[in-house]
Protein backbone atom coordinates (compact mmCIF):
# COMPACT_ATOMS: atom_id res chain seq x y z
CA UNK A 1 0.00 0.00 0.00
CA UNK A 2 3.31 2.23 0.92
CA UNK A 3 4.39 1.49 -2.31
CA UNK A 4 1.25 2.54 -4.29
CA UNK A 5 0.73 5.85 -2.42
CA UNK A 6 4.31 6.21 -2.71
CA UNK A 7 4.57 5.81 -6.72
CA UNK A 8 1.22 7.61 -7.00
CA UNK A 9 3.30 10.66 -5.12
CA UNK A 10 5.33 10.80 -7.94
CA UNK A 11 3.32 10.60 -10.80
CA UNK A 12 2.05 14.00 -9.27
CA UNK A 13 5.31 15.46 -9.62
CA UNK A 14 4.73 16.84 -12.83
CA UNK A 15 2.21 19.09 -11.25
CA UNK A 16 4.68 20.68 -8.56
CA UNK A 17 7.11 20.77 -11.63
CA UNK A 18 4.95 22.91 -13.73
CA UNK A 19 4.27 25.15 -10.47
CA UNK A 20 7.49 25.67 -9.54
CA UNK A 21 8.92 26.36 -12.78
CA UNK A 22 5.91 29.14 -13.57
CA UNK A 23 6.65 31.09 -10.69
CA UNK A 24 10.27 30.96 -11.70
CA UNK A 25 9.50 31.96 -14.74
CA UNK A 26 7.50 35.07 -13.24
CA UNK A 27 11.19 36.20 -10.83
CA UNK A 28 13.61 35.54 -13.68
CA UNK A 29 10.81 38.20 -16.32
CA UNK A 30 11.02 40.51 -13.27
CA UNK A 31 14.82 40.60 -12.87
CA UNK A 32 15.24 40.53 -16.40
CA UNK A 33 13.47 44.08 -16.59
CA UNK A 34 10.46 45.30 -18.13
CA UNK A 35 12.28 47.56 -20.70
CA UNK A 36 12.60 43.63 -22.60
CA UNK A 37 8.72 43.52 -22.94
CA UNK A 38 8.05 45.90 -25.34
CA UNK A 39 11.39 46.78 -26.88
CA UNK A 40 13.68 43.68 -27.20
CA UNK A 41 17.37 43.75 -28.25
CA UNK A 42 18.72 41.18 -30.14
CA UNK A 43 20.55 40.13 -26.04
CA UNK A 44 17.38 40.45 -24.68
CA UNK A 45 15.88 38.08 -27.67
CA UNK A 46 18.51 35.70 -26.67
CA UNK A 47 17.78 35.37 -23.08
CA UNK A 48 14.02 35.52 -23.54
CA UNK A 49 14.24 32.20 -25.55
CA UNK A 50 16.79 30.95 -23.07
CA UNK A 51 14.62 31.31 -20.11
CA UNK A 52 11.49 30.27 -22.35
CA UNK A 53 13.58 26.48 -23.03
CA UNK A 54 14.87 26.68 -19.74
CA UNK A 55 11.29 26.42 -18.35
CA UNK A 56 10.41 23.94 -20.78
CA UNK A 57 12.70 21.53 -20.43
CA UNK A 58 11.54 20.03 -17.26
CA UNK A 59 8.24 18.90 -18.85
CA UNK A 60 9.64 16.88 -21.96
CA UNK A 61 7.94 13.55 -21.31
CA UNK A 62 7.41 10.96 -23.44
CA UNK A 63 3.72 10.95 -22.00
CA UNK A 64 1.86 13.22 -24.36
CA UNK A 65 -1.21 13.85 -21.38
CA UNK A 66 1.52 15.41 -18.71
CA UNK A 67 2.90 17.75 -21.13
CA UNK A 68 -1.09 19.02 -22.19
CA UNK A 69 -1.67 19.15 -18.26
CA UNK A 70 1.43 20.66 -17.59
CA UNK A 71 0.59 23.34 -20.05
CA UNK A 72 -3.04 23.62 -19.04
CA UNK A 73 -1.93 24.48 -15.52
CA UNK A 74 0.58 27.32 -16.91
CA UNK A 75 -2.23 28.75 -18.47
CA UNK A 76 -4.49 28.23 -15.42
CA UNK A 77 -1.82 30.18 -12.96
CA UNK A 78 -1.67 32.95 -15.40
CA UNK A 79 -5.03 33.55 -15.52
CA UNK A 80 -5.13 33.23 -11.03
CA UNK A 81 -2.31 35.47 -10.74
CA UNK A 82 -3.74 37.95 -13.54
CA UNK A 83 -7.47 38.01 -11.20
CA UNK A 84 -5.06 38.62 -8.04
CA UNK A 85 -3.90 41.05 -9.26
CA UNK A 86 -7.09 42.78 -10.20
CA UNK A 87 -8.28 42.13 -6.13
CA UNK A 88 -4.85 43.32 -4.76
CA UNK A 89 -2.72 46.66 -5.59
CA UNK A 90 0.40 45.14 -4.13
CA UNK A 91 0.48 42.18 -5.67
CA UNK A 92 0.25 44.30 -8.65
CA UNK A 93 2.77 46.60 -7.57
CA UNK A 94 5.06 43.31 -7.00
CA UNK A 95 4.35 41.26 -10.08
CA UNK A 96 3.95 44.05 -12.72
CA UNK A 97 5.83 46.87 -11.32
CA UNK A 98 4.91 50.56 -10.79
CA UNK A 99 5.10 54.00 -13.85
CA UNK A 100 8.79 55.24 -12.69
CA UNK A 101 9.74 58.70 -13.42
CA UNK A 102 12.30 59.51 -16.42
CA UNK A 103 11.91 63.39 -16.91
CA UNK A 104 10.28 65.52 -14.41
CA UNK A 105 9.65 69.06 -14.94
CA UNK A 106 11.96 69.34 -18.31
CA UNK A 107 14.53 67.62 -16.68
CA UNK A 108 16.19 64.19 -17.15
CA UNK A 109 15.69 62.19 -13.91
CA UNK A 110 19.33 60.17 -14.28
CA UNK A 111 18.96 57.95 -10.86
CA UNK A 112 15.54 56.54 -12.09
CA UNK A 113 17.24 55.66 -15.47
CA UNK A 114 19.98 53.63 -14.12
CA UNK A 115 17.82 51.86 -12.13
CA UNK A 116 16.48 50.50 -15.16
CA UNK A 117 19.15 50.07 -17.03
CA UNK A 118 18.12 52.32 -20.00
CA UNK A 119 20.43 54.45 -21.65
CA UNK A 120 19.82 58.53 -22.36
CA UNK A 121 19.75 57.74 -26.13
CA UNK A 122 17.26 55.04 -25.88
CA UNK A 123 14.94 57.42 -24.06
CA UNK A 124 15.76 60.00 -26.63
CA UNK A 125 15.05 57.62 -29.61
CA UNK A 126 11.43 56.75 -28.00
CA UNK A 127 11.36 60.59 -27.00
CA UNK A 128 11.36 61.56 -30.58
CA UNK A 129 9.44 58.86 -31.71
CA UNK A 130 6.68 60.23 -29.98
CA UNK A 131 7.18 63.91 -31.60
CA UNK A 132 9.29 65.44 -28.78
CA UNK A 133 12.68 67.34 -29.61
CA UNK A 134 13.86 68.34 -26.38
CA UNK A 135 13.27 67.50 -22.28
CA UNK A 136 11.79 71.15 -21.93
CA UNK A 137 8.77 70.00 -23.91
CA UNK A 138 7.44 67.86 -21.39
CA UNK A 139 6.31 68.08 -17.83
CA UNK A 140 6.51 64.70 -16.94
CA UNK A 141 7.81 60.93 -18.55
CA UNK A 142 7.42 57.84 -16.97
CA UNK A 143 8.47 53.93 -18.00
CA UNK A 144 5.67 52.34 -17.24
CA UNK A 145 5.15 48.71 -16.67
CA UNK A 146 4.43 47.33 -20.24
CA UNK A 147 7.99 49.10 -21.32
CA UNK A 148 5.86 51.83 -23.02
CA UNK A 149 6.66 55.88 -22.39
CA UNK A 150 3.96 57.51 -20.78
CA UNK A 151 4.15 61.48 -22.10
CA UNK A 152 2.59 64.40 -20.22
CA UNK A 153 3.76 67.83 -22.02
CA UNK A 154 3.79 71.15 -20.46
CA UNK A 155 0.54 72.83 -21.19
CA UNK A 156 1.90 75.39 -23.73
CA UNK A 157 2.97 71.91 -25.91
CA UNK A 158 0.01 69.71 -25.21
CA UNK A 159 -2.30 69.55 -28.49
CA UNK A 160 -5.45 71.63 -28.38
CA UNK A 161 -9.07 69.86 -27.32
CA UNK A 162 -12.24 70.50 -28.09
CA UNK A 163 -12.84 72.12 -24.89
CA UNK A 164 -10.18 74.23 -24.91
CA UNK A 165 -10.68 75.53 -28.13
CA UNK A 166 -14.52 75.71 -27.25
CA UNK A 167 -13.56 78.19 -24.13
CA UNK A 168 -11.04 80.15 -26.28
CA UNK A 169 -13.72 80.85 -28.95
CA UNK A 170 -16.03 82.01 -26.24
CA UNK A 171 -13.81 84.19 -24.72
CA UNK A 172 -12.76 85.47 -28.49
CA UNK A 173 -16.50 86.35 -29.09
CA UNK A 174 -17.35 87.57 -26.15
CA UNK A 175 -14.53 90.10 -25.93
CA UNK A 176 -15.28 90.94 -29.49
CA UNK A 177 -18.96 91.74 -28.94
CA UNK A 178 -18.00 93.94 -25.87
CA UNK A 179 -15.77 95.81 -28.27
CA UNK A 180 -18.44 96.24 -30.99
CA UNK A 181 -20.47 97.26 -28.14
CA UNK A 182 -18.54 100.09 -27.00
CA UNK A 183 -17.59 101.04 -30.80
CA UNK A 184 -21.66 101.53 -31.46
CA UNK A 185 -22.09 103.72 -28.45
CA UNK A 186 -22.00 107.99 -29.01
CA UNK A 187 -18.69 109.77 -28.46
CA UNK A 188 -19.54 110.67 -24.24
CA UNK A 189 -19.30 114.65 -25.65
CA UNK A 190 -22.44 114.29 -28.26
CA UNK A 191 -24.14 111.91 -26.00
CA UNK A 192 -24.07 114.91 -23.73
CA UNK A 193 -26.46 116.64 -26.18
CA UNK A 194 -29.25 114.15 -25.75
CA UNK A 195 -28.58 112.86 -22.28
CA UNK A 196 -27.55 115.50 -20.78
CA UNK A 197 -25.16 116.39 -18.28
CA UNK A 198 -21.04 115.90 -18.45
CA UNK A 199 -18.53 113.21 -18.98
CA UNK A 200 -17.16 114.49 -15.92
CA UNK A 201 -18.67 117.01 -13.02
CA UNK A 202 -17.69 120.71 -13.84
CA UNK A 203 -18.57 123.74 -11.45
CA UNK A 204 -21.79 125.03 -11.62
CA UNK A 205 -20.96 128.59 -12.94
CA UNK A 206 -19.37 126.98 -15.78
CA UNK A 207 -22.10 124.55 -16.90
Amino acid sequence: MRKGGTRAMKGMDWIWMAVLMTLTGFVLLRFVGRKSISQMTIPTTVIMISIGSIIIQPFIEKSIWKTIGSAFIIVMLLIIVEKLQIRFQWLEALLGGKSIPVVEDGKLNAANLRKLRMTVDQLEMRLRQSGYGSYKEIEVATLEPNGQVGIMPKPEHRPLTADALRKELSAYFDSKSARESDATDPPPLYRETTEGGHEKPVEDRLQ
